[in-house]
This record gives structure tokens, sequence and C-alpha cells, in this order.
């Protein structure tokens, strides 16, 4: 008897970065091209919880540059959620 093989559980890793200058993102999925790691925060199992942490801390990025509660220059982002797979 055949035995059920389980697939893999996927892991992805979260990162806290800071973009270089210039990177103005319109949407909490953009990925800045380059940026310097800032803050590991570890693996996140499956796609969803992933993209629901990155969703939770870019929004919340782009609200405070969008209201003007976030620093004067808007396109200087200091901290940038980044899901790598």
């Amino acid at each position: 008897m055949s035995r059920l093989r389980k697939r893999p559980a996927q892991r992805f890793i979260a990162f806290f970065v800071k973009p270089l200058p210039g990177f103005s993102p319109t949407s909490w999925q953009d990925v800045p091209k380059n940026y310097r790691v800032i803050d590991y925060v570890g693996p996140k199992q499956f796609r969803g919880r992933a993209d629901a942490w990155r969703f939770m801390e870019n929004k919340a990025v782009l609200d405070n540059s969008q209201s003007g509660n976030g620093s004067d220059d808007k396109n200087s982002i200091e901290k940038w959620a980044v899901v790598i797979d």
C-alpha cells in the first residue's frame, strides 16, 4: 500500500526594509527594487497570512503619508514590509 505524500508547507520570509530614496509606492503590494534590510521578522506560513501581514504594515505607512502624519518628505519611507518566497 502506498502512502500519500504531504505537500511541504510553503514558508514566506518576512522583512522590514528601508527603501532607497526615490521609492514612491502607489499600493501596499509594491516592492522597492533597492533596499536595506532593517529587521528580520521571520517565516510566515501560507501566502494569505504573509500577504495579510504585509497589507497591515504597508497600508499604515501609505495612510500616514497620504494624511500628512508621516515625515515631511513623502518620498522618504523609513520602513516597508517585504515578503520573500
